[in-house]
């Protein structure tokens, strides 16, 4: 399955990255490759980022981005801007923030503002250490397709259905759960950057100097591992076929025997 150019798909195009970005993302990405694809050593050869996955990648790293954006009330040095490098248009977002699925994400990366009447927005702390985020899997779709789609997904459209992330996610599970760890991170460190940036000027050396280890923690040690629970639908254990390897699928059903000559499942993760 290949991606085409956003616009035949019906998805608003995701900007470039900036060149900051792509420096970040190179980092981010060597970092959680190893976990993601349970390399043995450090040493193994890092695979590139193929062009459906950096579609993907750029995204999901805006819809990220878009959410925490909102959520954490940072505003853009311009603030009627609009475009996608900001996040774009976020009114497709859910505006309670308990009601969304991505809470664990605002959660892992957020702390309350010390001074009382300062706003409920959290205020974002890079964390570099590996963390675990748990996604409801039907839920992060459709808030994800509400927003690619800007409310116009329908399940019952080809288009719409063989080119969200969903599909992707199903037939190379692989590269798309290192592209949400990675677009994760990569979100949360330009939003930081954002923030930061607009108070440069008025920041201390020795204030620049601990952002700096941060980022630098921050990029070398960040593993962030995605969890979907509830995926769906469930196929029983007689319906596994050949054509199911590699992709993403939800089993139901009792193992009682397994027999080595007629084993079709290599791993199992449970």
């Amino acid at each position: 399955m290949s991606v085409p150019s956003d616009d035949a798909c019906g998805v608003p195009n995701a900007a470039p990255f900036t060149q900051q970005q792509k420096d970040d993302l190179k980092r981010l990405w060597k970092t959680q490759f190893h976990d993601t694809q349970d390399c043995e050593n450090f040493s193994d050869r890092i695979k590139p980022i193929n062009k459906d996955c950096d579609v993907y990648l750029r995204r999901l790293h805006r819809f990220f981005f878009a959410f925490l954006k909102k959520h954490t009330g940072v505003q853009s040095p311009d603030r009627n801007s609009n475009n996608e490098q900001d996040g774009g248009n976020d009114q497709f977002l859910k505006e309670n923030l308990r009601e969304s699925c991505l809470e664990p994400l605002y959660s892992r990366f957020t702390e309350k503002p010390e001074k009382r009447g300062a706003g409920n927005e959290g205020i974002l702390r890079l964390k570099g250490e590996k963390l675990l985020i748990m996604l409801h899997h039907e839920e992060f779709l459709f808030e994800m397709n509400q927003y690619e789609f800007r409310g116009q997904f329908r399940s019952d459209d080809s288009t719409c259905v063989n080119h969200c992330f969903g599909a992707y996610l199903y037939h190379h599970p692989i590269d798309a759960f290192l592209a949400l760890n990675v677009s994760m991170a990569l979100a949360v460190l330009s939003l930081w950057r954002l923030r930061h940036n607009i108070f440069l000027g008025s920041e201390s050396s020795i204030r620049k100097k601990n952002d700096v280890s941060k980022i630098e923690r921050f990029l070398g040690c960040c593993r962030i591992n995605v969890r979907f629970v509830h995926v769906s639908p469930h196929l029983p254990m007689a319906d596994i076929k050949t054509g199911l390897v590699k992709k993403f699928i939800s089993v139901k059903g009792h193992v009682v025997k397994a027999r080595p000559r007629r084993l079709r499942v290599s791993t199992a993760d449970l």
